[in-house]
């Protein structure tokens, strides 16, 4: 709704948490308390956040949820063999675009979908490092920075569909 925002805080002993912040009450509420929480990004429907955080006992960064009112604790949402950091969610269906960080090809784009069977897919992998996507306002395209050219570009595609892409 706009009155809110959430943001991750660093201390200056290196640790990071996910706050929510109350613009017209000038308010602020600490959702985690791990010290790892970063990236938080709001679902369509203001309910949740969803953010990347350290495994328990590991250093794999995964994407848990947790209700914005701090009514629960996080919960994982996707794990996987590589770090995996949450971008941004269709505004026009339950759809999150998150960048999974590969050790031998860089950054890949994957798109998460909690609508019936919950799934992550593989949207833009290749040998290049590609990562920021972001949805339109509409949900029909999904623009995108990419280094195929050999410098960073900003690339945009149809969404769903998979048909072409443009260099803006």
């Amino acid at each position: 709704d706009g009155g809110r925002v959430a943001i991750n805080v660093r201390t200056p002993d290196g640790n990071s948490d996910i706050w929510n912040l109350d613009i017209e009450r000038r308010a602020r509420t600490r959702l985690t308390f791990n010290g790892n929480g970063i990236l938080p990004c709001w679902t369509p429907d203001g309910e949740e956040i969803v953010f990347g955080s350290q495994k328990a006992n590991s250093s794999m960064i995964a994407i848990y949820r947790m209700a914005a009112d701090d009514s629960g604790q996080p919960q994982l949402l996707l794990d996987g063999a590589n770090p995996r950091f949450p971008i941004a969610w269709s505004p026009v269906e339950r759809v999150l675009a998150f960048v999974e960080w590969h050790p031998q090809n860089m950054r890949d784009i994957w798109i998460y979908s909690d609508a019936g069977r919950p799934q992550a897919a593989s949207l833009v992998a290749t040998p290049f490092d590609e990562f920021a996507p972001k949805f339109s306002p509409d949900g029909h395209w999904l623009a995108y920075v990419s280094n195929e050219s050999g410098r960073y570009e900003v690339y945009v595609q149809p969404y769903p569909e998979r048909h072409g892409r443009w260099l803006i």
